[in-house]
């Protein structure tokens, strides 16, 4: 009886390790979601991926390129709960216009938001530029649609939420003569997309991209590089941080001592603190703005990666899909301002392109060998 029960024990015991391992394993290994996105060409470029306010689900805007150079817009809504796709459509270019880029998609209670910059012309030279935005239903069906014309060519930065509808900013260019002139506008709009009063309009310069920008509560925060009202056509504009009032107003404007020997990814997080991440002579450094307009020191370390397609926070530090100097596999990595360096996050095993996060939630895009598009999300944060 001894033996017997001796042996029992140890089996329980095997079974419950067995089980804990794989709780443990379960616990560390990201949900993974096949996006089965039916590419034209091979080639997806990811603009958005924004999260619900309950992390349940996610949006993700891009486009498909084809052999031929020819882009489709695309939306997907994610059902990150269930590790599924709820739905997917390509986006027709609006008015008969040439060439539609996704900016921003956003998930509201019962709508999913797309905003877009759709030009008159596929050669640059020639073509006039508008803002666009459209609202789909949960099952995927256009249900609006507005066209914002504040000015002979117009960007959209960024959109949010507002109490019953969405607030909109941009910022417009025109040029006359060798000068160019540039603004900002916020514009408001109800859950059908009918236009609340008038656009708020600052012709006091604006950030072009590359550019890092966000919503948050009633303020825009801007990085990036920065052009006058009025500047000339060869004016190379200057390095900046900026906290715009919504509604209209301004708060403060900070700026940036960046090389222009480096190329920047700018971002800007939650909480409005501004990120710029760069690349040289075997180095990253990476520049950091308070909300409250602070420059801090900048950190630099040495780095493999030359290149940074995204950012996002996580904790104390970010979390970025970067480029490696050489080879053609992206690095996940995570930006530790304690440690002052960066680490390699495995938990993905193929790809990533493009990173979220939302709270202590985030996301991975990534593709297979194949090209095949995935969506990796982690809930509770481990990495």
């Amino acid at each position: 009886m001894s033996t017997s029960k001796n042996y029992l024990n140890c089996l329980l015991g095997y079974l419950w390790l067995a089980i804990a391992a794989s709780n443990g394993a379960a616990a560390a290994e990201p949900a993974k979601i096949d996006l089965q996105l039916p590419l034209n060409g091979k080639e997806f470029t990811t603009y958005s991926i924004e999260f619900s306010a309950t992390n349940e689900s996610a949006c993700i805007a891009g486009t498909d390129y084809d052999e031929m150079g020819t882009s489709t817009g695309r939306l997907l809504l994610a059902n990150l709960a269930g590790n599924s796709v709820r739905w997917q459509k390509s986006i027709a270019v609006p008015d008969g216009l040439a060439q539609l880029i996704p900016v921003q998609c956003l998930v509201g209670t019962d709508r999913v938001y797309l905003l877009a910059n759709v030009d008159t012309s596929s050669s640059p030279p020639q073509a006039r530029t508008s803002t666009y935005v459209m609202a789909f239903d949960m099952h995927g069906k256009q249900i609006a649609s507005t066209r914002m014309q504040e000015a002979q060519n117009q960007y959209g930065y960024v959109m949010g939420l507002n109490s019953d509808g969405l607030t909109v900013v941009g910022y417009t260019r025109s040029n006359e003569g060798n000068g160019e002139h540039y603004g900002t506008f916020t514009s408001t709009f109800d859950a059908a997309l009918r236009r609340r009063g008038t656009a708020v309009t600052r012709n006091t310069g604006a950030y072009t991209g590359p550019i890092g920008v966000r919503l948050v509560g009633a303020n825009v925060y801007l990085i990036g590089r920065f052009f006058g009202a009025n500047v000339t056509r060869d004016d190379l504009g200057k390095f900046a941080a900026s906290r715009l009032v919504a509604a209209g107003g301004y708060s403060w404007s900070t700026p940036i001592d960046l090389s222009d020997n480096m190329r920047f990814k700018f971002s800007i997080m939650d909480d409005g603190t501004g990120y710029a991440i760069g690349y040289s002579s075997a180095k990253t450094t990476v520049a950091r703005v308070t909300p409250q307009g602070k420059s801090l020191s900048a950190m630099t370390y040495p780095s493999r990666y030359c290149r940074t397609n995204t950012l996002a926070s996580h904790g104390d530090g970010l979390l970025a899909v970067r480029r490696p100097c050489s080879g053609k596999t992206n690095g996940l990595v995570f930006v530790d301002f304690k440690a002052g360096q960066e680490r390699l996050i495995t938990a993905v095993p193929d790809n990533p392109v493009y990173v979220a996060s939302h709270g202590t939630a985030w996301a991975v895009m990534a593709s297979d060998k194949k090209g095949k598009l995935f969506l990796y999300s982690e809930m509770a944060g481990e990495l």
